[in-house]
Order: structure tokens, then C-alpha cells, then sequence
């Protein structure tokens, strides 16, 4: 049996996080608000599949995929820069992230709102950056001591850290193409070694109703 994708939501205070995991958990919102990194298992209803089944043929009960959603604590632009780093090293597990932006201020023309919706974005993409440079930091730190002392494994010790360096120097302009231009022997040599390189973020903004 697979194990159900994870999605994380992460955005900032009253960005409308919380609403949306409320809305798809089925959670009431008082309770999750209550409880900061609360986590649900959902089902994915997609009637398509019993169709094609009925085509194709296959066993009498359709297993319904299923969705593991993650209401991350809130992030804090500009401040709490250790408290980001912690929350984000969380979600490495995941294998999407679901960035919240806040669109709704009602001092804010259309085009104000896109702007604050882009500098949003751009503030936590900076986020993510960091954070992976932070872990890319401590590996080649760990790999420098290793190297002063003797060992078996001075030579893949040495061939990852240079790697590492490439790495850090691309993601630090961020340029994450870096990691599609990894050869096989690369990605060996770097496997289990965990960054953002894998984790696909899509973005959904946040509103208000008319009044």
C-alpha cells in the first residue's frame, strides 16, 4: 500500500493558511487554530477513476488515493529568522509545499494587491533559499573536519564537498536548475542529503468575500 503524498501549507500570520486546511481537512477552523501544525489524512474523490475501471477492468473496490495536508506554523517575514528556519526544517519530508499568500488588504488597489502578492512570494522564496543554504553550510562544515583527519573515505569525502560548493554557489543566486545538471554520480553521492531540490511549491492566494 503507498503511502499518501504530504502537502504542507505555509504563508504567513492571517494569510488564510488555516482556512484553506480547514476547508479541505474538514476540520473545524477554532480547533486548528488552536493547535498550530495539525495535520490531516484526506481522501481524493476523483470520480474519473471509476470510470476509466469500468473500461479497463480491474478489481471490484476502487481504492481512492489519498492526501496528507499539513497546516505548518505560521512564517514570519523579516523577523524570527531562527523560528523560520526551524518550521521550514520540518518540511523536508514533504513532498509539496503550498504557499498561502495573503491577496485581500482593502487599502490596496488591484495592482497594489499584485505587487504585495509578488513581494510575498519573493520574501518566502528567500526563506527557502536560505534554509537549504543553512543545511548545505553545516554538511561541508562537517566535511571540512572530516578531511583533516585520516579516513577511507577522504576521496568521496573530498568529491562531495566540491560538489557542495557548486551547489552552494548556484542556490545562493538562486539557481536551483543546479540540481538537474547533477550527474547520476552526483545524485549518488549526494542521496540522502535532503534540500528543496525535489519539492514542488504551488501557490494559492488568499481572499476575502465582497462585502
Amino acid at each position: 500500500m503507498y503511502a499518501p503524498l504530504r502537502l504542507a501549507l505555509i504563508g504567513e500570520s492571517l494569510s488564510g493558511k488555516t482556512t484553506l486546511f480547514s476547508a479541505l481537512s474538514g476540520i473545524e477552523y477554532t480547533r486548528a487554530v488552536a493547535a498550530p501544525g495539525m495535520s490531516a489524512t484526506i481522501k481524493v474523490h476523483e470520480p474519473r477513476m471509476r470510470t476509466i475501471l469500468g473500461i479497463v477492468g480491474g478489481p471490484k473496490k476502487l481504492v481512492e488515493p489519498s492526501l496528507e495536508i499539513l497546516d505548518a506554523r505560521s512564517i514570519q517575514f523579516g523577523t524570527r529568522q531562527d523560528e523560520n528556519r526551524e518550521i521550514l526544517a520540518t518540511l523536508r519530508e514533504c513532498d509539496g509545499l503550498v504557499a498561502v499568500l495573503k491577496s485581500y488588504e482593502k487599502e490596496l488597489d488591484p495592482a497594489g494587491l499584485a505587487a504585495a502578492v509578488r513581494d510575498q512570494s519573493a520574501l518566502l522564496r528567500t526563506e527557502l533559499v536560505l534554509a537549504d543554504m543553512e543545511i548545505i553550510q553545516r554538511r561541508m562544515e562537517k566535511l571540512e573536519i572530516q578531511l583533516k583527519r585520516p579516513s577511507p573515505s577522504r576521496d568521496a569525502d573530498q568529491m562531495e564537498l566540491q560538489i557542495l560548493a557548486g551547489v552552494l554557489a548556484a542556490v545562493t543566486k538562486e539557481d536551483l536548475s543546479v540540481f538537474s545538471r547533477l550527474t547520476p554520480e552526483d545524485e549518488k553521492r549526494l542521496r540522502g542529503f535532503q534540500v528543496r531540490r525535489e519539492q514542488i511549491v504551488y501557490t494559492f492566494c488568499g481572499v476575502r468575500p465582497l462585502p
